[in-house]
């Protein structure tokens, strides 16, 4: 649009009422019938009704065809970078059938190389969205999908704002001729009312989408039928939602939804919503198959990393919401919340567990999951495994305690109360026989005695009546128990799984793909993996990165399925890029079956150490695996 359209509607949308071609001349510094010429080429441009409406006394904005607004800051400031001259022409071919390439020049004072230089440029980075640059003669257009070009104008309006995250305040200001607040009760009344469950970050951006559907429909540009259907669409309750809201926005403003757009916005709302606590389930023959494959795969993490599920109302939700990740991921649609922001480096961990349920449950190898579905399993799994994960850490104790009168069932009943949470006791002595405690067997238990118990590190003498401070000493001696034992299963895995064949210093490679068949190859040259190890290592990468914290790769396989167990280990004193990240430090870490419960250990004792800058440093610096294993089990 014009920069003179732009002030005609701007001065015309600010002022109630009639205004003559007399006024509007005055006020743009043109003539009349110049005036008259805008008004027609402003009007050819709306399709179905004219925005300006005109009588004997004068113009003015048709309150049909304005109520939702019909531009969206189409002409955003002239840019001033290279990087803002590359979204001002993206949107420039987004919001128009096709651009000239003496428009572009003469609007941005610039050369046709300059030109032809940012075309490539932008070429390079909007393939992400499977759009093209396609040009005619001295004509420029984008070919794709509209659903690509819907979601390539969002990611655009984005940059050029300068808005991570969208907001109300963000909304009003690039879609200045919207009525924002009136499309926000509308879509949140329907949301609500459908039982779907949305948080604000996410509502914004699904407002911004509709916004950029509403403009692309009313400029032409209409989503085929069947772009974004899906099988058993309408049993999903964001269907009945985006039918609601169409025949809301509809009846409001006098505007239509095809079946495709409805298809789309349900798209839409399914990217950005969840169930709501009291919605009802839907249950389907894909969900049953679904529900299956997570008790499985729950199952398999349960001995891979020895953690308890239960499956109850949690696995349902979770296999309803796998069901909308798959939607989602088919689209490439997937929702941005800053809560779930970096969950990877933050809890590493949960974010394995996360990837490793999401990889077995997956029906088509080939499909991509977006790292923020598997950030959103992973904050969810967290809730959980918090709950349980005090069952899987309690420490077995023995209690020595004469038979007289009650006092036995007394003191257990005590400890359940107060320490269930962290001690089990699994046997009870009631003589002084007590001498085979101090066989290997009860090194890693908590010897509780009433009587005075010499020579045994792990025992702890208690009151026949529990104080205060007893359950201080007990819970002070579990703590320093616990962390014997974690100490010593650490430096088992240490000596078990380094040796010097697989630790090497300075070994450089191009790219991630060239150090993982390195590694691999050399693991299959000994004998620790078969000749397809390396696949399941690439499906895995391709998941999500593995590079953590700028300094650290850990690649490995979701299978846990190596013939032999082992740490493959390379430092290098300069830096490579990990996919999207540079790092210094490779481990791969390779488990087989048997070995599996060591593996949630080993990942995370890496990761803790790895996140310490000051660790770090020392492992930069090392020479050999003696120094590397040092500085561990200094760690430990």
């Amino acid at each position: 649009m014009k920069k003179n359209h732009q002030l005609l509607i701007n001065h015309l949308s600010n002022v109630n009422g009639w205004i003559s071609a007399d006024e509007l001349a005055s006020y743009i510094h043109i003539s009349s019938r110049t005036i008259r010429n805008y008004i027609k080429d402003i009007n050819k441009s709306h399709n179905n009704q004219p925005l300006i409406l005109s009588s004997k006394n004068g113009y003015r904005i048709n309150p049909k065809a304005t109520s939702i607004g019909k531009f969206y800051k189409t002409e955003v400031a002239l840019p001033e970078t290279p990087n803002e001259r590359h979204y001002y022409i993206i949107r420039k071919l987004l919001n128009q059938n096709g651009v000239s390439i003496n428009e572009l020049t003469d609007v941005l004072s610039i050369s046709e190389r300059t030109l032809e230089v940012d075309l490539l440029d932008i070429s390079s980075y909007i393939k992400n969205y499977e759009v093209k640059i396609r040009r005619q003669k001295d004509n420029l257009k984008f070919e794709g999908d509209e659903i690509n070009k819907r979601k390539l104008s969002a990611y655009c309006i984005k940059q050029t704002e300068e808005a991570k995250l969208s907001n109300f305040n963000f909304l009003k200001h690039t879609f200045q001729e919207f009525d924002v607040t009136t499309i926000l009760t509308i879509v949140k009344k329907h949301i609500d009312l459908n039982g779907l469950n949305i948080n604000g970050f996410l509502f914004y951006d699904l407002l911004m989408m509709l916004i950029i559907q509403i403009f692309r429909i009313q400029h032409g540009n209409i989503m085929k039928d069947d772009a974004c259907y899906f099988e058993n669409i309408q049993l999903f309750p964001d269907y009945q939602a985006a039918i609601d809201i169409a025949n809301d926005l509809g009846e409001r403003f006098n505007f239509h939804f095809t079946k495709g757009e409805v298809y789309f916005l349900c798209i839409a709302i399914i990217s950005t919503t969840d169930y709501s606590d009291d919605s009802p389930l839907m249950i389907t023959l894909t969900f049953q198959k679904t529900y299956t494959k997570f008790q499985a795969a729950l199952k398999l993490a349960e001995h891979h990393f020895d953690c308890s599920f239960t499956y109850d109302e949690f696995l349902l939700k979770l296999t309803h919401h796998f069901q909308r990740i798959q939607i989602r991921s088919s689209f490439r649609l997937f929702p941005a919340t800053p809560i779930f922001f970096d969950i990877r480096n933050k809890c590493p961990f949960l974010y394995e567990v996360a990837t490793h349920i999401i990889d077995r449950v997956q029906e088509n190898p080939q499909d991509t999951i977006h790292q923020d579905e598997i950030d959103f399993v992973a904050f969810h799994l967290g809730f959980y495994l918090k709950e349980r994960s005090t069952i899987k850490s309690r420490v077995s104790g023995v209690l020595v305690c004469p038979s007289y009168f009650d006092i036995t069932n007394t003191i257990v009943k005590e400890l359940r109360v107060h320490t269930s949470a962290h001690l089990e006791i699994t046997e009870i002595y009631d003589t002084l026989d007590i001498e085979k405690l101090a066989d290997d067997l009860y090194l890693d238990k908590l010897i509780i005695s009433v009587l005075p118990i010499e020579n045994l590190p792990n025992a702890v003498t208690i009151s026949p009546f529990l104080t205060a401070n007893d359950f201080s000493i007990l819970n002070n001696k579990i703590l320093s128990l616990k962390r014997t034992m974690y100490l010593h299963e650490l430096k088992r895995y240490l000596d078990k799984y380094l040796t010097k064949d697989f630790f090497e210093i300075n070994h450089y490679f191009k790219n991630t793909k060239d150090a993982i068949h390195y590694l691999c190859k050399k693991l299959e040259n000994n004998k620790y993996v078969d000749e397809n190890y390396v696949f399941d290592v690439l499906k895995r990468e391709k998941m999500s990165s593995t590079s953590f914290f700028n300094i650290l790769a850990l690649p490995h396989s979701c299978k846990l399925d190596a013939k032999k167990s082992a740490l493959q280990i390379i430092i290098n004193d300069r830096p490579m890029l990990w996919n999207d990240e540079y790092i210094k430090v490779i481990v791969m870490i390779v488990i087989s079956d048997k070995d599996s419960y060591h593996f949630h250990i080993i990942y995370d004792l890496i990761t803790k150490i790895f996140s310490d800058s000051k660790i770090v440093k020392q492992i930069l610096m090392v020479k050999d695996l003696k120094s590397f294993i040092d500085i561990f089990q200094k760690f430990i």
